[in-house]
């Protein structure tokens, strides 16, 4: 039975796709201390397994259509982060991506002309010892564009993806190798003492700084009588005046009875805000003044405690009264809707317009330049992401 399974298994590319996802992930999990395989590494060392056991005959159109996939939703995530980021450091970022551009393709041009490296092998190579695997995507487009034979072309497309799934294993470890060990002993820097000292210097604690926040939140039903200073106020007048007090009802025409904050129905709303040009800390104060709460705050994708130091792009979980936050949250950025749902339409036209500039070739010198699929589709996902 189990031969039967195996064979099975083993012959039906669809299903040893699932199989190599879900032991990836599984092995993906394990770690060692500080170090962790993660779900990228998993998967490939599980595919280099199940892929020595069967012949396996993968249509090009299943492998595009994912990678595509795949690139263009790690831009559309760090969009936001990697525009901002760019506006303040732009000219820095620059000179850094050139300076390793051409060290990276100096010393692979050497090392491949040392060692009689394949094209094929040489663009997997790079893709997986830089971990940059929209470089997998580019190679082929390249490869495809070249006057061999189909059989050359599906032989170096394969070349490509083997480099890539062992050099990335490789890659990874080797930059947490450089990162703690060699990089401080170049810079002659004790990495422990210079974490300390921008700690302190940067005011960073895991403790409770910034704002303090009270999470009593009292409601009380109260009757207008003539002459009563908020007649004729709109509710907006009312939340920027009476720092402390927000309005949840109005009830008019009609008799009013004694509530209390036991049996008074409050909704309340939990949103998830991007900071933008209208956010101040001011206005965020007099929002947490009218009772609302915040439950997480993001510089970057990292956690933060201290409310001071959000800026531009932050992200940040709020909780209070659902009609408050409705008009509150105009004044600090917009709620970023979070559901289950995909915008197929939106995603699949981002994507089909980064592939159409990734086909853009510019030859300069007889070397064609291009993004290639990949590169089009991060570069797609990098600008829509930041746009939604």
């Amino acid at each position: 039975m189990w031969h039967n399974i195996s064979n099975f298994a083993l012959n039906n590319p669809s299903v040893a796709i699932f199989l190599t996802l879900g032991l990836g992930y599984f092995v993906g999990r394990f770690h060692i201390k500080s170090f962790k395989l993660d779900a990228t590494v998993g998967v490939l060392l599980v595919g280099l397994v199940i892929g020595q056991l069967g012949k396996f005959q993968i249509a090009p159109v299943v492998k595009n259509l994912f990678f595509d996939l795949f690139i263009f939703t790690i831009g559309y995530e760090v969009g936001p982060a990697f525009i901002n980021s760019f506006k303040k450091k732009g000219l820095k970022f620059i000179i850094q991506s050139v300076v390793f551009t051409v060290i990276a393709f100096a010393v692979a041009m050497g090392l491949f002309k040392v060692f009689h490296v394949q094209f094929g092998e040489a663009g997997g190579i790079i893709a997986g010892a830089s971990t940059q695997s929209s470089c997998i995507g580019t190679a082929n487009s390249v490869i495809e564009a070249l006057h061999i034979s189909q059989a050359a072309k599906t032989a170096a497309m394969s070349q490509v993806a083997i480099a890539y799934a062992l050099t990335y294993v490789f890659g990874t470890v080797g930059v947490l190798i450089f990162l703690k060990n060699i990089a401080p002993a170049i810079l002659r820097v004790n990495l422990r003492e210079a974490t300390k000292k921008y700690i302190e210097e940067n005011h960073i604690s895991n403790g409770d700084q910034g704002v303090k926040i009270s999470a009593n939140i009292r409601v009380r039903a109260s009757k207008l009588n003539k002459g009563c200073e908020f007649i004729g106020n709109t509710l907006t007048d009312f939340d920027k005046n009476n720092q402390g007090l927000i309005i949840e009802k109005v009830v008019r025409d009609g008799k009013m009875s004694e509530l209390d904050a036991n049996n008074f129905h409050l909704n309340l709303k939990k949103a998830t805000v991007l900071l933008t040009k209208a956010f101040s800390y001011g206005a965020l104060e007099q929002i947490l003044g009218n009772g609302v709460l915040i439950d997480t705050a993001e510089h970057d994708g990292q956690k933060i405690t201290d409310y001071t130091r959000l800026t531009v792009g932050d992200h940040v979980t709020i909780i209070g009264s659902a009609n408050y936050l409705t008009n509150a949250i105009k004044t600090i950025g917009y709620e970023k809707v979070t559901g289950t749902k995909t915008d197929v339409s939106f995603m699949s036209i981002d994507i089909f317009l980064g592939i159409l500039l990734g086909a853009i070739v510019i030859t300069i010198h007889k070397i064609p330049l291009t993004l290639g699929g990949g590169g089009g589709a991060l570069f797609a996902g990098l600008y829509f992401g930041w746009l939604q």
